[in-house]
């Protein structure tokens, strides 16, 4: 198990480093034609637009990984699942984008996130090949599809940035991405879905607790974007969200391909009841060998990173990098935990756990709100994450 979960490791670890590089040197590019304020209205952008798409996530990946026997059935029902969710997120996101720009009180946000619900509904007809080849263990096809279309999404964020200098390129860029993703889908595996309900009883067992979750993640990981959004300036909140993207360097992105390699592997191994015990356990070790050292890593080169790659005027950053650093960090460890319960066929337990954590994180940012001050909300949030991530022990 561990030789197949090494082997997709490199795979993947390729070309998420590959996918890395490209989105740093994006960073560093971008970073000298877009102003704070540029990234705060795109991250406005994301916080609405990933509001539905995470509230709405069916599990459908977890699904097809964690089931020991697929049929056509399965995998047809699961993409016309898929197609459906997409052309409602994208319905409801067109409809409501008005009120969107007037929540913010930023009417700049109106027609960029039309134009990005469209690309929505467009790209819902994605196959779901890439998970199908995860569950197969081919993890060198799933390099294409994670490679491609982060690199023409850089090309076109680039281009357009030297153009336009404005956030509109960050929104084409983030266009570009989802139809190249639709695009690489049916090329990289040979199943062609076709619209059926024939197993939607079992798969909506499946999605109906992920869903009870989905709204208490978007809670945990967005609440703070969205109170600096409404409460701060623009400029601050852009500052905040590229503090945010630096500091998942060395946890979130080194650690996402050895896990996603992992987590098939083992639902292969879970006949072997000792076996999976262990590889369980060597997984968590290798997880945080690798998170630990590299997130320390980088808050010893903070400052010097941000003064010679993204120029001194994104030094404000620095002050939220060793809190934010630490906090994805610990989600990492959580993270794993998270999917192992699944595994173990414990999604409810894990849903529960989540609430947990939102009632204490809903209840605990007004009082930083009432201090009005970023680090208070930061300070709350990582005690937060150190709770999530003593859940693996629970």
């Amino acid at each position: 198990m561990l030789k197949d979960a090494a082997t997709g490791a490199v795979w993947l670890g390729l070309s998420q480093w590959l996918v890395r590089f490209l989105g740093v040197f994006s960073i560093i590019i971008l970073a000298r034609y877009l102003s704070a304020s540029d990234y705060g209205v795109m991250a406005l952008i994301n916080i609405s637009v990933s509001f539905l798409e995470t509230v709405l996530v069916l599990g459908i990946g977890r699904f097809i990984i964690a089931k020991q026997s697929l049929t056509t059935d399965d995998l047809n029902t699961a993409w016309t699942f898929n197609v459906l969710k997409m052309i409602f997120i994208g319905s409801a996101l067109f409809l409501i984008a008005p009120l969107i720009g007037e929540f913010y009180d930023t009417p700049d946000l109106v027609l960029p996130i039309k134009l990005i619900s469209v690309s929505i509904m467009i790209g819902g007809f994605e196959n779901i090949s890439a998970d199908i080849l995860k569950k197969e263990l081919k993890f060198n096809r799933v390099s294409i599809y994670i490679i491609t279309p982060k690199l023409i999404g850089s090309i076109v964020n680039i281009a357009l940035a030297v153009l336009l200098e404005s956030y509109w390129a960050l929104v084409y860029g983030t266009i570009a991405i989802r139809i190249t993703s639709l695009i690489v889908s049916y090329f990289i595996h040979p199943f062609r879905p076709k619209f059926s309900f024939k197993s939607k009883n079992e798969i909506w067992e499946f999605s109906k607790l992920s869903l009870g979750s989905n709204f208490a993640i978007f809670i945990k990981n967005k609440l703070d974007s969205i109170l600096i959004g409404k409460y701060y300036s623009s400029e601050e909140l852009g500052s905040y969200t590229m503090a945010q993207t630096v500091a998942s360097i060395p946890s979130t992105e080194v650690t996402t391909p050895v896990i996603g390699s992992l987590i098939p592997s083992l639902s292969k191994n879970k006949k072997y009841p000792r076996e999976y015990i262990e590889n369980v356990t060597r997984g968590l070790q290798i997880v945080s060998l690798i998170v630990w050292p590299a997130c320390f890593g980088l808050l010893t080169i903070s400052s010097e990173f941000v003064d010679i790659a993204l120029s001194s005027k994104w030094e404000t950053i620095t002050l939220y990098l060793p809190i934010l650093t630490l906090i994805l960090s610990v989600d990492v460890i959580a993270g794993y935990s998270k999917q192992i319960l699944i595994l173990e066929g414990k999604l409810l337990f894990a849903v529960k756990c989540e609430w947990i954590l939102v009632i204490y994180y809903i209840f605990s940012f007004p009082l930083a709100m009432y201090y009005t001050s970023i680090d208070m909300m930061l300070y709350f949030k990582i005690d937060k994450q150190y709770s999530n991530g003593n859940r693996f022990f629970l």
